[in-house]
């Protein structure tokens, strides 16, 4: 469904206009994590229930593959769009064209709290994966 609104899209563009405005990869990046987690569902599925360790650590290789992808995707545009390797410019350049609560020392609060919930969320992923607390 949501590829064909895209392609209906395109298509309505292209009959309205003239020319198509073409169908980009990052229209698709909403689909990411559905995908992943139809994958690692069908994973679990497919794999049989004599092989726990196996179905875990597939499921933990898929998972910790996403986080890795998105480091490497934020990692990626923060690069392409603002090129330095200095901490307070960064902050400045992205602090001129985003929304207000994201500048400055909001910017690093946001930025702080997502690496503390992804932390988190990991902890309690490995806990639920290997079944054990960790401290």
């Amino acid at each position: 469904v949501y590829s064909s609104v895209i392609l209906f899209f395109d298509w309505q563009f292209l009959k309205t206009h003239g020319f198509g405005i073409g169908i980009q990869g990052r229209y698709f990046f909403p689909t990411i994590s559905a995908q992943m987690t139809l994958l690692a569902w069908g994973l679990s599925v497919f794999l049989p229930s004599r092989w726990p360790n196996f179905q875990k650590f597939g499921f933990l290789l898929i998972t910790l593959g996403m986080v890795f992808l998105n480091f490497v995707a934020l990692k990626t545009i923060v690069f392409a769009y603002y090129p330095t390797a200095d901490l307070s410019q960064l902050i400045l350049w992205v602090s001129q064209y985003k929304p207000q609560f994201l500048k400055g020392n909001l910017l690093i609060f946001f930025s702080s709290f997502y690496l503390l919930v992804l932390g988190l969320w990991l902890k309690n992923f490995f806990r639920f994966v290997f079944g054990r607390k960790i401290s």
